[in-house]
């Protein structure tokens, strides 16, 4: 069989051909990346990208930081966790569900040695260097794997999406701005690189990353395997292509799921034990709707869901061949916000929700670029070429033979015209 590559296709490796009509797999991102580099003027842009966002980054990070140290607000406070993984004093287990992203807190390790920043106010919550220490490499490492995913982002709407260089600096600086409502003085942040890959694995119908990255996030967020769970499971329901896909992911995600339950069951560590009893399931969502009314809750609890609600109605508008997005893709907001009712976190709803942002943010990138220029992300050029529009635009008549030359104005100018 021939393939033909499309302008939004990718021109390296083997290609393997989907039901979208579009050609995927690791070769393709590769080739593509080494060819968009050699581009005249793209290293420019995509050093000027990074230090943007880098910049944007650092000031973040001082911010988390300031509000954990000085206890600004009610966060999860991982410090004490990291602590006991490096055996330093001050260490503690804490207690469910936390205990259980232990990955998070191991990726945060390289963060404990980088130089001690110290913000010499008098309301610190310790005077424990160590504890210091760790608050920092937390909010660094939340940080950091923020700035990750937003590269991420970037790279995958440029690379795989082909969409022009400031579409894919609009759609990252789109998902720093999203990542503000996670929570990012606890563990968000760090499980954000693995919702964008598990995104990313659906959108290219890898099954072998998909499988790894939910295996991986298992330990690090047991809430990337429940979003994995929804985003397949809504597919293979109510999309009509690729169903076969969906369908193993989906089974492949469901048993980390249930690994990870039986593992809590197993395990049997105090804290948030009706968030372990299906009974109470109901009664948590009927007490999490009367807090839908308050201010606070309207902010945090609403908010956020109908942004994402926002993107998900912009994303259908791109054009349908290449579209990355599905309506189905509605069922992951509507399940991790039934999900985030269930287990009753009172006002974390929006925050748990804005999980799915890689997700939808790629997406309505992707349909905004359609937009604002149509036929960019089909390949297909705005308007013919400057040749063929002169080749197409009518001539003046050649001279008729013995008819006077034409005469030539003189002394006029655009006043004598009116």
């Amino acid at each position: 069989m021939t393939v033909r590559y499309e302008h939004s296709d990718l021109q390296a490796g083997s290609p393997t051909v989907s039901s979208d009509g579009l050609q995927r797999g690791p070769g393709h991102i590769i080739g593509a990346l080494a060819a968009s580099v050699r581009r005249p003027g793209s290293q420019a842009f995509e050093v000027f990208a990074v230090l943007l966002l880098l910049t944007a980054s650092l000031d973040t990070f001082f911010e988390v930081y300031r509000i954990a140290l000085f206890d600004a607000m009610p966060y999860d406070d991982y410090a004490p966790y990291l602590l006991h993984v490096l055996g330093e004093p001050g260490g503690a287990v804490p207690r469910s569900p936390f205990v259980y992203r232990i990955g998070s807190v191991i990726l945060a390790i390289p963060f404990y040695y980088m130089p001690l920043v110290k913000l010499n106010e008098p309301a610190m919550i310790s005077d424990s260097i160590e504890y210091i220490r760790a608050t920092q490499a937390m909010s660094a490492a939340n940080v950091f794997y923020v700035f990750v995913s937003c590269l991420m982002t970037y790279a995958y709407c440029r690379i795989r999406l082909k969409l022009p260089r400031e579409w894919g600096l609009i759609g990252a600086l789109t998902l720093f701005i999203l990542s503000h409502f996670l929570g990012l003085t606890s563990v968000d942040g760090i499980a954000l690189p693995f919702v964008t890959l598990v995104a990313i694995s659906v959108f290219e119908r890898s099954m072998l990353a998909f499988v790894l990255t939910v295996l991986v996030a298992a330990f690090v967020n047991e809430k990337v395997a429940i979003l994995a769970c929804l985003l397949t499971g809504s597919r293979f329901l109510f999309a009509h292509n690729d169903r076969r896909f969906y369908f193993k992911a989906l089974v492949a995600a469901a048993a980390v799921v249930a690994a990870t339950f039986v593992a809590v069951s197993v395990l049997q560590f105090p804290g948030w034990e009706h968030q372990r009893t299906p009974s109470k399931f109901l009664s948590s969502a009927a007490g999490m709707i009367a807090l839908m009314f308050s201010p606070r809750g309207a902010y945090r609890n609403l908010l956020p869901p109908l942004i994402l609600i926002g993107l998900w109605y912009l994303s259908l508008g791109a054009p349908r061949k290449g579209r990355i997005s599905e309506p189905a893709d509605l069922g992951v907001i509507l399940g991790i916000v039934a999900t985030a009712f269930a287990v009753d976190v009172r006002y974390n709803v929006g925050r748990i929700a804005m999980y799915c942002a890689p997700l939808f943010v790629m997406t309505a990138t992707q349909a905004l670029a359609s937009f604002s220029s149509r036929g960019v992300a089909e390949g297909v050029p705005i308007r013919a070429p400057e040749t063929e529009n002169a080749a197409a635009m009518p001539t003046d008549p050649a001279p008729v033979s013995g008819a006077p030359p034409p005469v030539a104005l003189q002394g006029t100018s655009r006043a004598d015209f009116g």
